[in-house]
């Protein structure tokens, strides 16, 4: 290419009026020579085998094109530095953008191909690829990172440790990598904590999430502020109030929450409230009665003295159906000596101890008779659960108890 040896060459140029039947029009037209061929026979009479390029800015956009809100919009300089496409193509174009050839010689043309082959052949390491799920708007203006989304059906891509925001005007769906999806609604804030092969992690700050998930037990994990909700195989809406308290909602499976040891079974049509300092209370059937619920919440979170919290108990244990043997069961470990009697009772009038469960493994709190007696309320093997919490690393394999009818109705299901 042509360098500037003579960089005192100008461009010739000047301004002019237009007269037409005699009339001056009032535009003011500029008159200015184009750097083309042209110019290099006049500047360089005895050396025309160069080419001749412009130096500029170039722009880049995302795939919709529509301007410089959409992600991936960049405006990019001239350089030379070596720069591919899909598939590891080099990305010629690049080039052309910010060099725009301004006059070659015909024989220029296989040389100016030479060279950009040499530049872009050499190795180069390969970019790590960031992981990260892909988000897609629903209405509004989500915020992914640093950039919103602000076109229907657009995308982007959520980051590990970035957050996903959503105003009172805006909304998003998220592809779980390949074992499910969540919805984000209005007023909520997500922030991706992990995706790996066998656990993909996430943390929900604020707002509401529906989450429908195909994937073993274990693997789909998500953060509150007042506990852990672990997926073991199901469709759930989970929701995060501003001051950390919380309500999760199974309508498909069962969902298990975890905060300092103290653990809630969720199945589908049942409910479980989160308290910020005290964790995930005792989870019940939407259909209880509303004495049984009102009851149910004072013993989780209400400050109660031991006389009233017998009378409450008492309410609970009075009004409680077999459907809400659920509650009870949980009730087992969350209460002491008279009132665990009570419960103890109730409960096997409602659901009767199957064979190896006693009395005294009950009072005592024995975690195989616990679960022979979980078990027998149907709910969900409770040893996909047990085999989490040994291997919180891990994810149940693919061969738990139920889990391929569990996943063929949940897709389904959707």
């Amino acid at each position: 290419m042509f360098a500037a040896k003579d960089a005192g060459q100008t461009i010739d140029a000047g301004s002019f009026g237009v007269f037409v039947n005699g009339q001056r029009r009032e535009i003011v037209f500029h008159d200015a020579q184009q750097p083309n061929g042209d110019f290099i026979s006049q500047w360089y009479p005895d050396d025309t085998g160069g080419d001749l390029h412009k130096i500029q800015l170039g722009f880049e956009f995302g795939d919709l094109a529509y301007g410089a809100n959409e992600p991936g919009y960049a405006v990019v300089g001239a350089d030379l530095n070596r720069y591919t496409t899909t598939g590891g193509v080099k990305k010629q174009a690049r080039y052309r953008a910010t060099w725009p050839r301004r006059s070659a010689a015909v024989a220029a043309m296989a040389a100016f191909a030479i060279a950009i082959s040499l530049l872009v052949s050499r190795p180069v390491p390969p970019i790590a690829q960031r992981p990260g799920w892909e988000v897609t708007r629903i209405e509004g203006a989500p915020l992914v990172g640093k950039h919103s989304i602000q076109v229907t059906g657009a995308k982007a891509k959520l980051e590990v440790g970035e957050l996903l925001v959503t105003n009172s005007t805006s909304s998003a769906t998220v592809t779980v990598a390949e074992i499910g999806e969540i919805q984000v609604d209005p007023g909520t804030r997500v922030r991706l904590l992990q995706t790996m092969r066998d656990r993909k992690r996430i943390s929900l700050e604020e707002g509401t999430i529906h989450a429908a998930i195909w994937a073993p037990p274990g693997e789909f994990v998500v953060d509150t502020p007042s506990a852990t909700a672990v997926d073991l195989g199901c469709a759930y809406t989970l929701h995060v109030a501003p001051d950390g308290s919380g309500l999760l909602r199974t309508t498909l499976g069962w969902v298990g929450f975890h905060s300092n040891g103290h653990d809630s079974f969720i199945p589908a049509g049942a409910v479980c409230p989160t308290h910020r300092n005290l964790g995930a209370g005792t989870p019940y059937f939407e259909d209880a009665t509303e004495p049984f619920r009102t009851a149910l919440a004072q013993l989780d979170f209400g400050n109660l003295a031991p006389e009233s919290r017998s009378t409450t108990l008492q309410i609970v244990l009075s009004q409680a159906r077999k459907d809400d043997a659920l509650s009870l069961w949980h009730l087992l470990s969350r209460t002491q000596a008279a009132d665990r009697e009570k419960v103890f009772r109730r409960f096997a009038a409602l659901v009767p101890p199957p064979s190896g469960v006693t009395r005294e493994g009950i009072f005592r709190l024995d975690q195989k008779q616990l679960d022979l007696w979980w078990n027998a309320l149907d709910l969900g093997d409770i040893s996909t659960w047990r085999f989490w919490e040994q291997t919180p690393d891990r994810a149940m394999p693919a061969n738990a108890q139920s889990l391929e009818k569990k996943q063929v109705t949940l897709k389904q299901s959707r």
